[in-house]
């Protein structure tokens, strides 16, 4: 624990900031997935939808968000495999904060850095490019609303979810050069003058992916790869005992 992080959450930790009315009104920003992620993504559509002379450019950059979104998330956990192990600081014993529940974090490894705030940083920061004032807006509703409350309850600390908020933006920036830009969105734009309804329906899936973190996706996977992996174990265990 470095000095900055011990002084921010030394101050969040004290006695009287978890009265149980404040904490059940942080538990529910930290744990419902349309606060966290939906305002977010409703702004990034209704971008998409605004009309506009140049709206060809801004859903790109919609799109290029979304790439962004996904990118920066994965990054925050090959990050936190790849850094030296961080406890989460509920498990540091100087703060004595209670053990949050589950359901509110993944047991992923470290705690920096923060994917929510890659996430959400990333899509902030797209809604920045096009408006400016809710761009910065939503920056400060990320961190209000998506950093503190993991801050609050221990399952973060302050350089976490920093940490997460500079992914998420500078890989928004990063892929929002004009030639990156263009390059990426293109499918996508193609695909949508196409193929209308096949797109939307699609993105309406993308859309509810970003707001959960594509959790029940991955959750998916994981059972469809580990069924899989054990049939054809068992499989090749019979061919094996036959021969």
């Amino acid at each position: 624990m470095n000095a900055f992080d011990d002084r921010i959450l030394g101050f969040i930790s004290q006695k009287w900031l978890h009265r149980p009315a404040l904490q059940g009104v942080v538990m529910l920003f930290a744990g419902n997935d349309l606060l966290k992620g939906g305002v977010l993504v409703a702004a990034l559509w209704w971008i998409w939808m605004q009309p506009d002379p140049d709206q060809r450019r801004r859903r790109e950059v919609v799109v290029i968000s979304i790439v962004a979104a996904l990118i920066a998330a994965g990054l925050s956990r090959t990050v936190t495999r790849l850094v030296p192990f961080r406890p989460r600081p509920f498990d540091a014993p100087g703060l004595h904060l209670d053990m949050p529940l589950v359901s509110l974090f993944e047991a992923k490894g470290g705690s920096f850095p923060s994917d929510h705030m890659a996430l959400a940083c990333a899509l902030a920061t797209g809604v920045f490019l096009v408006w400016r004032r809710v761009g910065l807006a939503l920056g400060a509703y990320a961190l209000l609303f998506v950093g503190l409350p993991r801050m609050y309850l221990g399952i973060h600390w302050a350089t976490d979810v920093i940490g997460g908020a500079v992914l998420g933006i500078a890989t928004t920036a990063l892929l929002n050069q004009q030639r990156i830009r263009s390059t990426v969105a293109q499918p996508a734009m193609r695909w949508h003058d196409r193929n209308p309804g096949m797109f939307y329906a699609c993105m309406f899936l993308v859309s509810f992916g970003l707001m959960k973190r594509f959790e029940d996706f991955r959750e998916i996977a994981r059972v469809t790869l580990g069924g899989t992996y054990h049939v054809l174990r068992a499989a090749m265990s019979l061919i094996t005992a036959r021969w």
